[in-house]
């Protein structure tokens, strides 16, 4: 864990200090890399209660702490990560197969090097390889669907029973598939209609239905106008800068109001930026089409929301997001 926060880099450090009560200005005041990885190592610590000052010991505390909070024997950070991400699948399946769904509605394509380069990227993140596959049979049973918006809605039915068992998750699911239909830069009107479909199955009215299309719409271009104007994008951007607006829009435009406050404290950018630092998802990223699109986007947010679910206290899942970023960041360092 101290490889990957000394492994952390300006775009990363500022959202992570962020969550353990540092504002972004004060970040700057300390005026190196190195007196903010201290500080950030000093706020885990706090976050934990841990009395210690010494980097390995507040490392070793950690650990033992994530371990104990799921009764598991062994701090290794690869069997918590893998713990993590199971729980976070069990709760946020259904709101990824729908958001999948929209992903489906794009031409999937993405060449062999890329597709290897976003494989290792998915190692990494995710160490269990029981949710790794039950992502990729979800997906391919979902892509047995023709691609429109009414054969979608007919295949989706179990993730509809299911999220109306948990109503709080469906203003997300609806932010998520309004997203990733945007986050190729245009909406097609399949995409529309499954969206309309999807708000009418989940009882959600036309009104707020609207007005989350509208805002997502809105705070997307206003984003994207703002990575580069229209006139000066290059070719070889779009998909890139697509992507970006579509993760800047769900940090900037308050379309996640149930993860409103772990946003605020810069957890979502946290782990977007985590993502970003990955050379092989730079690599990915160029090959990909609209089907690939959805993990870079909803991974992030649907751990959120099993964080927030599992720690009432915000210093409990702000803990967890910096130790599983450093561990992502020391696994992207052996790797490269």
């Amino acid at each position: 864990m101290l490889a990957g926060i000394e492994a952390m880099r300006w775009e990363q450090l500022v959202p992570a200090t962020s969550m353990v009560g540092i504002p972004a200005g004060e970040a700057t005041r300390l005026g190196s890399a190195d007196r903010v990885r201290a500080r950030l190592i000093q706020g885990l610590a706090a976050l934990i209660g841990s009395p210690a000052d010494d980097p390995v010991t507040i490392e070793q505390h950690v650990l033992v702490w994530m371990a104990a909070q799921y009764g598991l024997a062994e701090p290794a950070p690869e069997s918590i990560f893998a713990h993590v991400w199971e729980e976070t699948a069990r709760l946020v399946m259904p709101v990824w197969t729908v958001a999948a769904g929209m992903a489906l509605l794009g031409v999937p394509a993405c060449r062999d090097g890329e597709r290897q380069a976003l494989d290792r990227v998915s190692f990494r993140l995710i160490p269990s390889t029981r949710m790794r596959r039950a992502m990729s049979e979800e997906w391919a049973h979902l892509s047995q669907s023709s691609p429109t918006a009414d054969a979608l809605l007919g295949h989706l039915g179990p993730q509809f029973h299911l999220l109306h068992q948990r109503p709080e998750l469906i203003p997300s699911t609806l932010a998520l598939c309004m997203v990733v239909a945007l986050a190729d830069g245009r909406l097609q009107r399949e995409e529309t209609r499954l969206f309309e479909g999807v708000a009418d199955i989940l009882r959600v009215g036309t009104t707020t239905a609207t007005a989350i299309r509208e805002k997502i719409n809105h705070g997307f271009w206003h984003c994207r106008s703002n990575i580069v104007p229209p006139t000066t994008e290059q070719p070889d951007e779009i998909r890139s800068n697509s992507l970006r607006a579509a993760q800047l829009t769900l940090e900037q435009h308050g379309v996640l109001p149930l993860l409103e406050h772990d946003i605020e404290d810069g957890c979502l950018t946290g782990l977007h930026q985590t993502l970003y630092l990955d050379p092989d998802f730079r690599v990915g990223l160029k090959g990909w089409n609209r089907a690939p699109l959805l993990w870079p986007i909803g991974l992030p947010v649907g751990l959120l929301l099993y964080l927030r679910e599992r720690f009432a206290a915000a210093e409990h899942r702000y803990a967890f997001l910096l130790a599983f970023m450093a561990w992502v960041m020391e696994q992207q360092t052996v790797s490269g």
